[in-house]
């Protein structure tokens, strides 16, 4: 729903994308004081939302130096109408998680604090220019506070789980406990810090809905016993089970996959799915053939879709595709 959009730049490696209804939000935010005939308030309105997401887009990239110093790779940031993600190609449970959550919220403390500060010093900000500034300070600062809640799956939410993992080596069970203490604090973090309106509900509501989303993935991709759930990628456990479904468990091609993702965790899983797949009915497998093929052909995005092609054979999505 949010990784794609319209495209921007590359920036340090990183392609960066807009969503669509980003203008929406600076529609709303700016229309007020265009129907008050106060073009001057329009005006700041649009910088100020233009320089909250130009700090979005620095937290985010302190998210990405944070991931590559752990080996972690981050092909796009998608900006989008409640801030950005950056769409790592995973996430490394542990310290590393609670680290690289922690940057951002960092970055938008510091960026507040040093734009803040002649304000603290008693600078009065009195004047429209001043009191841009000013707010734009402020904006970051909530910024920084808002991320550093726990509420998952938001940097604080995430830097409760990779401390919570640190300890147990549960991931599963760590994940739940996140979830559950971001349902707690979320209704808190609203009324507290942000006004209840239409808008504020969408947010929290997205918000639940993205939690639930990953919690449904971790519970459906990992299990507590595992000895390193660092090891599993989801994106090979999906493409495993696309080749399973497609050429069938023994295949050259479901060898193919295994033999480039093998490793203690993923071996398992391809165990587990290739006794799924064998149990499962013919109607079942058929359906499933069909979901992987439309799944390829129509939801990835070009240069998944083009791994995906060299992994599984062009012959069969070639012919697909006539």
């Amino acid at each position: 729903m949010f990784s794609g959009g319209i495209r921007l730049c590359r920036l340090f490696g990183t392609e960066i994308f807009l969503q669509p209804l980003w203008f929406v939000v600076l529609f709303i935010f700016a229309l007020p004081p265009l129907l008050g005939g106060n073009i001057i308030g329009a005006v700041a309105v649009v910088l100020l939302l233009g320089c909250l997401y130009i700090s979005v887009i620095g937290h985010e990239f302190a998210h990405i130096f944070a991931g590559r110093y752990f080996g972690v790779q981050t092909p796009k940031i998608v900006i989008n109408f409640f801030g950005g993600a950056a769409m790592m190609e995973r996430i490394p449970f542990g310290l590393p998680e609670a680290i690289i959550g922690m940057v951002g919220p960092l970055f938008s403390y510091a960026v507040g604090m040093i734009i803040m500060l002649p304000f603290f010093l008693g600078v009065p900000h009195n004047n429209l220019v001043l009191e841009f500034i000013y707010n734009v300070g402020y904006v970051n600062l909530l910024l920084g506070l808002f991320n550093t809640l726990p509420i998952f799956p938001m940097d604080g939410g995430r830097i409760l789980r990779g401390v919570l993992f640190y300890f147990n080596n549960k991931i599963v069970r760590s994940t739940k406990i996140a979830m559950i203490v971001g349902f707690i604090t979320l209704p808190f973090a609203f009324i507290t810090l942000i006004p209840i309106n239409m808008f504020s509900i969408v947010i929290m509501g997205l918000l639940v809905w993205m939690c639930w989303g990953e919690w449904k993935q971790v519970q459906m991709i990992y299990r507590d016993d595992m000895e390193d759930p660092n090891l599993v990628r989801p994106d090979q456990v999906a493409y495993y089970a696309m080749v399973v479904s497609l050429y069938g468990p023994g295949s050259k091609q479901a060898n193919d996959a295994r033999t480039m993702y093998s490793n203690i965790e993923f071996d398992k899983l391809a165990d587990q799915t290739d006794a799924e797949w064998q149990a499962s009915s013919p109607a079942e497998k058929l359906k499933t053939q069909a979901l992987a093929v439309q799944y390829l052909l129509e939801k990835h995005d070009p240069e998944a879709l083009s791994q995906l092609q060299d992994l599984l054979g062009k012959d069969l999505l070639g012919k697909n595709k006539q």
